[in-house]
């Protein structure tokens, strides 16, 4: 599940970076501005998760206590933050339009 992990997060994060580069103009109006902001957070919470459930994973291998509650959590709560902010970003989005 590891790698479907990280391939929907790559996704999210270069939707996300692409619509911060390309979308809107100079005069954006400020739910425009807002939006590109949450999605400046999913990419943020994104490569965190990525990093973060990788460099566990490595740990777990080598101990299995290692993947603690705590460990669990945060991880989960990065995901869970960077798909959020992402939704969240695109609603921001279509509300401006």
């Amino acid at each position: 599940m590891l790698k479907h992990y990280i391939g929907v997060t790559q996704l999210l994060i270069t939707v996300a970076a692409a619509s911060i580069a390309f979308g809107g103009n100079s005069q954006s109006v400020g739910a425009i501005v807002v939006a590109k902001l949450l999605l400046a957070w999913s990419i943020f919470y994104g490569v965190l998760f990525c990093a973060l459930l990788l460099w566990r994973y490595d740990e777990y291998a080598q101990n299995i206590k290692s993947y603690t509650l705590g460990w669990y959590s945060t991880i989960f709560a990065l995901g869970f933050s960077c798909l959020t902010c992402f939704m969240l970003g695109y609603l921001a989005w279509g509300w401006g339009l």
